[in-house]
């Protein structure tokens, strides 16, 4: 139940860090723009996941630790835009 929840903060992040990544620096082509959504939920759920696997601080919800989770999804999403949007042009 617990990796479920990740899951679900994990998407939820990605798709909020994804939306503001579009919107401040919006892409040329509508494929950049869907590879940037799919690439930020992916690294949404992982960071999610992977933040909750190494801390357990904060509130937690259903036995999730929710701090971590948003964290985690927050940095490893805003890392891998960052890269995508300087490096591969996305």
């Amino acid at each position: 139940m617990v990796i479920y929840i990740d899951v679900i903060i994990g998407l939820a992040v990605g798709l909020v860090t994804g939306w503001l990544a579009n919107a401040i620096k919006r892409p040329a082509t509508p494929t950049r723009r869907w590879i940037t959504e799919l690439l930020s939920l992916a690294m949404g759920v992982l960071g999610a996941i992977s933040a909750t696997q190494f801390v357990t601080y904060g509130p937690q919800f259903l036995g999730c630790s929710v701090v971590p989770a948003a964290v985690g999804g927050i940095v490893l999403t805003l890392v891998v835009l960052a890269a995508g949007k300087s490096w591969l042009k996305l």
